[in-house]
């Protein structure tokens, strides 16, 4: 395995979970990477290993899940956490509430693997 951060990727599966496991695997820092489908997953997960980053696409989210994050961070309180938002209020919440950095669906690719290089540095 190369040297490097592991990150867990909370995203439904489909064509935009694949992009996004690919991008991360790509950016500078990250070696490894698990992919689950909720926030329930991640939990479990989580009880037993803390990753570096935890990435968490929020349309794959239910609002009623959201609270569960708060449980998510405290277990892991030196993992960084991104959210990957719908809009700037569902941005701004994240980031007021549970996340290091939210981006706004429709950023580009280098984008986001320079944020994920940055957090991990």
């Amino acid at each position: 395995m190369k040297n490097g951060s592991s990150a867990l990727l909370v995203a439904m599966p489909g064509e935009l979970r694949e992009g996004l496991g690919s991008l991360l695997l790509a950016s500078d820092g990250v070696a490894s990477l698990i992919i689950v489908d909720d926030l329930r997953a991640a939990s479990v997960f989580m009880e037993e290993n803390c990753p570096h980053l935890l990435v968490i696409n929020l349309a794959a989210t239910g609002a009623d899940l959201l609270s569960e994050l708060t449980g998510i961070t405290a277990k892991c309180p030196g993992s960084k956490f991104l959210a990957l938002a719908e809009d700037a209020a569902q941005a701004a919440t994240a980031e007021s509430e549970w996340a290091d950095i939210a981006v706004i669906k429709g950023f580009r690719a280098a984008e986001l693997s320079a944020t994920v290089s940055k957090m991990l540095a």
